[in-house]
């Protein structure tokens, strides 16, 4: 089990010790949101876009173009959900940029992460004892597009995650993740033509 020093830097969401206590924060994310949509100063929620919530936005933060945030969000400062991105039951560190068309729920992300477009954070309660989860995602966290992070994935901080991992388990602090797939290109026979 990853320690919160492997996630985080100098500081953890609501105090949480380990990550068991991380994935219970997510179910005291009702409590902490408040049961109504609220945001500080500067938030921006672009037209098109749909806070149904109830969500708790900090500083500077945006909802872009066609983007659905759900029930129990929480973000801190500075944070942007992008377009046509999906969040919801979720802890979102100061800084982190869920970019365009993520996904991301029943998680806990940390600070200045960046999600590529298209990288999805599944969530589910299979095999998980019951709790529905997504991932714990430390500080610095930079995940390449296409990205599929399973559920109950721990990351540790500063990760570089390349586009189109598949990411599944523990992740200790500072690692890179790859892909290392091979493409295979064939010549075209003629005979082959017309069965396509």
């Amino acid at each position: 089990m990853l320690k919160i020093t492997d996630l985080f830097e100098g500081w953890s969401p609501f105090e949480a010790k380990n990550s068991e206590d991380l994935w219970g924060l997510i179910a005291m994310l009702p409590e902490k949101v408040g049961g109504k949509n609220s945001h500080g100063k500067n938030f921006e929620a672009q037209e098109t876009s749909w806070v149904r919530g109830p969500a708790r936005f900090g500083d500077d933060c945006q909802v872009r173009h066609a983007a659905f945030v759900g029930a129990n969000f929480y973000t801190e400062n500075h944070v942007v959900v992008g377009h046509a991105s999906e969040v919801s039951w979720s802890y979102i560190g100061e800084g982190t940029h869920i970019a365009h068309l993520n996904f991301v729920g029943h998680s806990v992300v940390g600070k200045n992460c960046n999600f590529g477009a298209g990288a999805i954070v599944a969530n589910s309660k299979v095999h998980l004892g019951g709790d529905k989860r997504g991932a714990i995602i430390g500080d610095n966290v930079f995940i390449g597009i296409g990205a599929l992070i399973h559920p109950g994935t721990v990351i540790g901080k500063n990760c570089w995650i390349y586009p189109g991992a598949i990411l599944r388990g523990e992740y200790p602090p500072g690692s890179i993740i790859k892909v290392r797939q091979t493409q295979e290109i064939t010549p075209f026979r003629k005979d082959e033509k017309n069965k396509h």
